[in-house]
This record gives structure tokens, C-alpha cells and sequence, in this order.
């Protein structure tokens, strides 16, 4: 959905004009989610866990994609920003419990950018929730075609437990006009190493 009016982010850190925005509060038309993913009028909602007994090793993801989107032809350069908020927790015995989330734009051309990451495995207590504004600015093309690929991942194995939750209330790209990003988010734009992931 294109949006011609300005978008005021609600942290404050900018203005700028909205190519697409999206509320979080049901799936968005076009888009694609597994039973990990629910809704409500607080925005996505993830919940994945993976516990074992034995030798052996478990995994949930849960996984949502956009639907395909095209760059306006006059830019050549995008900002993603995306409100959020995640918490993880595990422990192990003799095995190992990993948790992690990514967020990555994924060009049809085969050019990947990594949005978001949050990792933690080898046992832990657990996080906090804490919500932020994240803004990246993506270096991508007018007409160039793009999807969002959005996944949280728990596994474990050997006796194991982890689980990763992990809530979106809001997701919007902007044109970058008028916008300096946060310096406590990330620095500059990452590129995913493998396949997307």
C-alpha cells in the first residue's frame, strides 16, 4: 500500500515520507505467515520453543513473508524501520539451546540485507522485553523488486529447553527524506552471508 502523507515515527527520530506502512494488528494482505505468527491490536506476535529429554535435537520457526514490492522508480535508496520487541530464555544440561531471530530484504535479483539479528545459544537465563525503533537504510534501486523475510528460531538437543518470543507493532519503509537515523541503531546495512539467512 503506498501512502502519500508523512509518517511521524512515535519515538520522535523522524519524518519522512511513507512508502508502505503496515500496523502489525492482522496479516497484511499479500503476505504469508506459519501458525507461529499471531495478531491482535498490539501488532505480530511470535512464540517458537524446542525442548528434549534425550540425544537428540529439536527445532521451531516461524516464518512470515511479504508479499513482492517495487522500489518508486526515483530512488535509489530505501529506510526500513521496524518497532519491536523480543524476549528469550533456555537452559541445558549436557546439550545445547540456541534462540534467534532474523529480519532480512531480500531482492529479486539475489541481493539480501539483514534488517535485524538477535542470537543466543549454549544455555542462558533469560532477556527482558524492550522495545526500539530500528532504522537501516538499504541501498536498493528504483524498480527493483523486493520481499521481507521475517523468522524466529528456537532448537535444542541432548536435554535441552529454549523458547524466543518475539513481537512487531509496527513496520513502515520510508524514502529517507528528512531522516537521520538513530546512532544506537545499527551503523550501516548488513549483508546476509547465506542463501537469506
Amino acid at each position: 500500500m503506498k501512502v502519500a502523507a508523512l509518517f511521524l515515527v512515535i519515538t520522535g527520530i523522524c519524518v519522512a515520507d511513507t512508502i508502505w506502512s503496515w500496523d502489525m494488528t492482522e496479516l497484511p494482505s499479500g503476505w504469508t505467515a506459519d501458525e507461529y505468527w499471531n495478531f491482535n491490536t498490539t501488532g505480530a506476535h511470535s512464540y517458537v520453543s524446542a525442548s528434549t529429554s534425550g540425544p537428540y535435537s529439536v527445532s521451531q520457526t516461524s516464518q512470515m513473508f511479504s508479499d513482492t514490492l517495487t522500489v518508486p522508480d526515483s530512488l535509489d535508496m530505501i529506510i526500513v524501520c521496524i518497532t519491536d520487541d523480543w524476549s528469550w530464555s533456555g537452559w541445558w544440561t549436557t546439550g545445547e539451546s540456541n534462540c534467534s531471530i532474523w529480519f532480512s530484504l531480500e531482492s529479486l535479483s539475489g541481493t539480501c540485507y539483514l534488517i535485524e539479528f538477535d542470537s543466543h545459544s549454549w544455555g542462558f537465563d533469560h532477556s527482558v522485553f524492550g522495545s526500539r525503533t530500528v532504522q537501516v537504510e538499504v541501498p536498493i534501486s528504483g524498480g527493483e523488486e523486493f520481499y521481507l523475510d521475517i523468522n524466529s528460531n528456537a532448537s535444542s538437543s541432548y536435554g535441552a529447553f529454549a523458547e524466543m518470543t518475539w513481537n512487531i507493532e509496527s513496520l513502515f519503509i520510508t524514502d529517507g527524506s528528512g531522516t537521520s537515523l538513530e546512532h544506537s541503531t545499527w551503523a550501516e546495512i548488513k549483508r546476509c552471508m547465506t542463501n537469506g539467512d
